[in-house]
C-alpha cells in the first residue's frame, strides 16, 4: 500500500521539478494597455489581439515570490472602466491592481492557470474642454524660446510651447480684427469685410463658438474682442457666446462718458472700464490683465464644477500700447521704454501661468486643448519684437504677420513637436474641430492640420494671399507661393503712384530683409511656385478692381469695409498651382 505521505512529497518534487510555477494571463477588453511597475510583465493591446496571444499575455508565469502592481493605460479616445476579477474596488487613478503571493502558494498552484486578470476600456465620449489664449501685438521674438531670446522672461508660455507643439511658421495677419475674425471663423477675414476694420461678423457665418454650442460646449468669452461694437449683432453673446466679460475695443477703456454717451479715447490698462453680459459697464480697480485672469480663473472653476465641456476664449489686450505694466513687475525692470516693455511681456505671462496652474489645480489641465497664439507681429517700438524677420504690425511682412501658435494637446502622445510648415491663423478654426472629433464646414479657407501634427500626413500646401484695401485705390497686399519660398509685396502708393511690386526669396533670405533684385527673378522665371504667386496677386488686383461693388460702410475708425465675398480667384488658382 503506498504510503500517503510518501505519495505527497512525491507530487511536491515532481510539481517543484516541472515548473515551480503558475499561470496568471492577462486580458484586455476594449483599447488600452496593461503595464507593471517592473516593467518586465505586461501585456498591449495589439498583441491581446493577436493570433496566437503571446506567452507574456496568454501566460503571465509567475515564479517564487510574486510582487507586483498592474496599471491600465488607455488608448487615445479610450478610458479605463475597471478591473474584473481582481481590485474590482479601486475606482482612482492610477488605478493600480497590486499583487503579493508568497513562493509557497505560487508552488501550491504551480503547473495551473488562476483567473486572469482582465482590464475593461470604455470609449471615451467625454470632450475636451478648449482653452484659447491670445495676446495683441506679441511678436515672434517674445516668446522666449523661440530665438532664444535672453532679453525677454517667458518662462510659463515657454513651457507650454515645450509640453505641447510649437509652429514657427504661423502666419496671422497684419492688425488685430482681421485676424481675431478669422480665428473665429476659419475664413480669411477679407470675406467678412475686415479691410483691415469690419462692422461685424455676420449672423450668416457659423463662428467656432456656434459649432461648439452645438456639441454641447458652454462658452465663454473674457477680454479684448475689437470685431465688432456698433451692432448689437457682432457682440460676442450673438456671435455664439454664452457669456462674455471685457471690452468690446480699445478705446472704451477709459470709460469716459459726456452726456450719458460712453467716448471712444486713448485706452489705458489701469482702473479699465469693463462691461458684460450680466455685468453693467463701470470702471473695475486694478490693471486690466489681472482683472482678466481674475475674471478667466473664477469662471474655470464655476465651468468644471458644472461638468460639462467649456470654451474660453481669453483675449489679453498685452502687449499692446501703451506699455503700462503693473507696478509689481516694473520694479523688476529698467525704467526705460524696452524695460516697460519686458515688464508687460513678463506680466503677460505671469498670468498666462496662473490660468494654467488653477487648471492643474482643479484637476482639468489634462482634458484641456490649450491655443496660445497671437494677432500680428509686434511694433518694434520699444525692442525688435520680430527678430529674426523684417517688418512691424500693420506692414505685409514677415515680421508684422509671422507670430507665435503653440498648441498643447489633450493626448500626450502627439506634443513635444517643433513643426516649420507653413500655417495660418484662419487653419486654427477646422483643426481644433477635428480634435474633438466634429467634421468642419465645407468651403472655409483653413484647412485642418490635426492629422498632420498626429503625424498621419503632412501639412497641405497651398497658396496663401492677405489685401488691405482702405479705399478702392489705396490698396496693398501680399502672397506667399505654396512652397512657402516667394513672397510677392505690393505696398500701398506713395504720393498716388504705385511702386513696383517686390519680390522676395525666403529659402535664401528667410527674415525678408531685401528684395530680390530683377535679374535674380529672371533666373527663376521657370519656377511655378513663384510664377504662381505672380500671377495670383496680379489676378487678385485685377479681379477686385473690375468686379467689387463698394458697399461704402464707414465704421468708428474712418474705414470702409466691403463684405462682399471677393476671392472668386482663389479657385483657380488653387486648381492650376497646386
Amino acid at each position: 500500500m503506498l504510503n500517503p505521505r510518501l505519495f505527497k512529497i512525491a507530487l511536491i518534487g515532481i510539481a517543484l521539478l516541472l515548473v515551480q510555477a503558475c499561470r496568471h494571463p492577462i486580458e484586455i477588453e476594449g483599447q488600452g494597455d496593461v503595464t507593471s511597475s517592473t516593467g518586465t510583465r505586461g501585456c498591449s493591446f495589439e498583441e491581446s489581439t493577436a493570433s496566437p496571444v503571446p506567452d507574456n499575455c496568454a501566460q503571465n508565469l509567475i515564479v517564487g515570490d510574486y510582487q507586483e502592481t498592474y496599471y491600465p493605460v488607455p488608448r487615445p479616445g479610450w478610458k479605463f472602466k475597471g478591473w474584473v476579477n481582481y481590485c474590482t474596488d479601486v475606482v482612482t487613478p492610477p488605478y493600480g491592481c497590486s499583487f503579493t503571493v508568497p513562493a509557497e502558494t505560487v508552488q501550491l498552484f504551480s503547473g495551473g492557470t488562476v483567473f486572469p486578470l482582465k482590464a475593461v476600456f470604455e470609449r471615451d465620449d467625454t470632450k475636451p474642454n478648449i482653452l484659447l489664449i491670445m495676446a495683441d501685438d506679441l511678436g515672434y521674438n517674445d516668446l522666449a524660446i523661440n530665438n532664444d531670446n535672453t532679453q525677454i522672461d517667458t518662462p510659463n508660455m515657454d513651457q507650454l510651447a515645450r509640453d505641447g507643439v510649437r509652429f514657427t511658421r504661423h502666419y496671422a495677419s497684419t492688425v488685430c480684427s482681421p485676424a481675431r475674425a478669422a480665428l473665429l471663423t476659419g475664413y480669411h477675414p477679407e470675406r467678412l469685410g475686415y479691410l483691415p476694420n469690419g462692422r461685424g461678423i455676420s449672423p450668416a457665418i457659423e463662428t467656432l463658438p456656434e459649432r461648439l454650442q452645438q456639441e454641447g460646449y458652454t462658452t465663454w468669452h473674457i477680454g479684448k474682442w475689437h470685431i465688432g461694437d456698433l451692432e448689437r449683432t457682432a457682440w460676442p453673446d450673438h456671435q455664439g457666446f454664452d457669456h462674455w466679460f471685457g471690452f468690446l475695443n480699445q478705446w472704451r477703456l477709459a470709460g469716459v462718458h459726456v452726456g450719458g454717451e460712453l467716448q471712444l479715447t486713448t485706452p489705458r490698462y489701469q482702473n479699465p472700464w469693463l462691461q458684460g453680459d450680466t455685468e453693467p459697464g463701470r470702471n473695475f480697480t486694478g490693471h486690466l490683465e489681472n482683472i482678466l485672469t481674475d475674471k478667466a480663473i473664477t469662471v474655470l472653476s464655476e465651468l468644471n464644477a458644472a461638468q460639462a465641456p467649456w470654451f474660453l476664449n481669453l483675449w489679453y489686450y498685452a502687449p499692446h500700447s501703451p506699455i503700462t505694466p503693473a507696478s509689481e513687475f516694473a520694479q523688476n525692470y529698467p525704467d526705460t521704454p524696452a524695460g516697460k516693455y519686458q515688464a508687460l511681456v513678463n506680466q503677460l505671462d505671469h498670468n498666462v501661468g496662473r490660468v494654467l496652474t488653477h487648471l492643474e489645480q482643479i484637476g482639468a489641465l489634462q482634458n484641456t486643448l490649450i491655443v496660445l497664439v497671437s494677432d500680428n507681429g509686434g511694433t518694434n517700438s520699444a525692442m525688435d519684437n520680430n527678430a529674426p524677420f523684417s517688418g512691424a504690425k500693420a506692414t505685409m511682412t514677415e515680421g508684422g504677420m509671422r507670430t507665435p501658435l503653440v498648441i498643447k494637446w489633450p493626448d500626450s502622445a502627439m506634443n513635444g513637436q517643433v513643426i516649420a510648415d507653413v500655417v495660418s491663423i484662419e487653419d486654427i478654426y477646422p483643426t481644433v474641430l477635428e480634435s474633438i472629433g466634429v467634421t468642419p464646414l465645407a468651403g472655409l479657407d483653413g484647412d485642418s492640420f490635426y492629422a498632420a501634427v498626429e503625424q498621419r500626413v503632412s501639412i497641405g500646401v497651398k497658396e496663401r494671399y492677405w489685401d488691405a484695401l482702405m479705399t478702392a485705390d489705396w490698396t496693398s497686399h501680399t502672397g506667399l507661393s505654396a512652397d512657402g519660398r516667394w513672397r510677392l509685396l505690393q505696398w500701398y502708393p506713395f504720393w498716388g503712384a504705385m511702386p513696383d511690386p517686390m519680390i522676395f526669396d525666403l529659402e535664401l533670405d528667410p527674415t525678408s530683409a531685401l528684395p530680390v533684385a530683377a535679374a535674380a527673378i529672371t533666373t527663376h522665371s521657370n519656377d511655378r511656385q513663384l510664377s504662381c504667386v505672380v500671377h495670383g496677386c496680379a489676378h487678385r488686383k485685377d479681379q477686385l478692381r473690375r468686379e467689387h461693388q463698394w458697399e461704402r460702410r464707414i465704421d468708428r475708425d474712418g474705414f470702409s469695409a466691403d463684405s462682399r465675398i471677393w476671392l472668386v480667384y482663389l479657385r483657380h488658382w488653387r486648381a492650376t498651382c497646386v
